[in-house]
């Protein structure tokens, strides 16, 4: 959708906003954790497509290879090959990409293969399922909420929980929020829909660029944590019913290559210094 010759004015805007109201926008997770919710706005509610790039694409391309591997573990027959299954994964979306993000991508390549084959030497569990919907309602809620589990394992008797991340820093990763509420939300499911007692074990494996070895960080969610995560899709769903995108610029995500709505949002969303002063009155 292209920008428009006019800006839209702060009171118009936040107007509009307020008048928007959609039952069918899912809550979940990542909405939840949005560090911006214009984001949301320009995705969710105005259905804005979001180009492809470099953190994404190489996202896909280790998870490819991981599914490839933990499908022959599933089945039993090894008919997966790893690579090739992550070459399909590069060829279907190389060309989706800018040049600059080719050239990363491709550059990665051969680094992401080896982290992948590094990977499947460390795997420690029982392969159940993987890419599973997770779907579910809040009691006093109407509209629904939705995510996607990468995998669902048994350890030692237990079943658990791991959520492949792909990130793009080769510093060693670091816990976040995000992760262990992801996690926790994704727990609770698990506890309701197979009737579990206890909650289940649950783990972040992390790839790097670099062809490293992956990271394999355990969580230990408690009844807190899915308080907290049920908590935010209850006020994503307030937002949502109200309209209520709050901007963050501030954001480290705040940035051309993860935002595919900056330059939008930055025409949009803006009043000068003039427009600034002159809504300010002094008491």
């Amino acid at each position: 959708c292209p920008i428009t010759s006019c800006r839209i004015s702060g009171n118009l805007w936040r107007k509009n906003m307020l008048q928007t109201s959609d039952k069918w926008v899912r809550m979940g997770h990542t909405r939840a954790m949005e560090d911006c919710g214009m984001k949301i706005k320009y995705k969710d509610i105005m259905k804005l497509p979001e180009s492809l790039n470099h953190p994404m694409v190489s996202g896909y391309i280790v998870e490819a290879g991981t599914e490839a591997h933990c499908t022959n573990l599933l089945t039993g027959i090894f008919g997966c090959d790893v690579k090739e299954a992550m070459k399909e994964e590069y060829e279907q979306n190389f060309l989706a990409l800018n040049e600059e993000d080719q050239k990363k991508v491709f550059a990665e390549f051969e680094d992401n293969v080896q982290s992948v084959n590094l990977y499947t030497d460390m795997i420690d569990f029982e392969p159940i399922a993987m890419q599973e919907w997770v779907n579910f309602k809040l009691d006093g809620i109407d509209r629904p909420g939705s995510g996607k589990l990468d995998l669902r394992a048994m350890r030692n008797g237990r079943m658990g929980i791991i959520d492949w991340k792909r990130v793009i820093t080769k510093s060693k990763p670091q816990p976040k929020a995000g992760y262990k509420l992801q996690l926790a939300l994704y727990a609770l499911h698990t506890m309701k829909k197979y009737k579990l007692e206890e909650i289940p074990w649950v783990e972040n494996h992390i790839f790097q660029p670099g062809g490293k070895k992956p990271t394999i960080m355990r969580h230990e969610i408690t009844a807190e944590d899915i308080y907290e995560a049920v908590y935010r899709q209850r006020n994503l769903n307030h937002r949502l019913e109200m309209g209520y995108f709050p901007l963050n610029r501030q954001s480290y995500l705040c940035k051309p290559n993860f935002c595919a709505y900056y330059e939008r949002c930055h025409f949009e969303n803006f009043e000068t210094l003039d427009e600034l002063v002159n809504g300010i009155t002094i008491q």
